[in-house]
């Protein structure tokens, strides 16, 4: 009897748990993000994004397209993109480069999503995410 309890009690937290992971919040917008350096100095690179699916980077590295895709082969995009959401994230088109916008985790185990910060993944896809990510914060 006893095992019975324990079991329902943990697949009741395992489904709250799974629940409050699966959030579909999306920022609100338009809304500007700042890419902090590693020495956490401003380096004026900028992600805006707008409510109707467009937005514009300045300064953003993007993939260069030389193989095999990496975060250190970028290059500096400044001008407007387009985006969709695709399952908490925004795939961007910056002039026919494709990358990954996620938004920060709210904390450990929270499940929740902080869109105060971005990540930049240049080499993920819808369907996985790539090794490097670039960090922004709004302000």
């Amino acid at each position: 009897m006893l095992d019975r309890r324990l079991a329902a009690a943990i697949g009741t937290l395992v489904t709250v748990a799974c629940c409050a992971c699966s959030t579909t919040d999306a920022p609100a917008l338009p809304d500007t993000w700042e890419r902090l350096s590693p020495d956490r100095a401003e380096d004026g690179t900028t992600i805006e994004l707008r409510p109707d699916g467009t937005g514009t980077f300045t300064s953003v590295p993007v993939w260069d397209g030389t193989l095999p895709c990496s975060s250190t082969r970028t290059m500096r995009y400044s001008g407007e993109i387009t985006w969709t959401m695709h399952d908490e994230r925004f795939m961007v088109d910056a002039a026919g480069t494709p990358l990954v916008v996620w938004g920060g985790t709210g904390g450990f185990l929270s499940g929740s999503i902080n869109w105060g910060k971005l990540l930049v993944d240049v080499c993920a896809t819808k369907d996985g995410a790539g090794q490097d990510l670039l960090a922004f914060v709004s302000f």
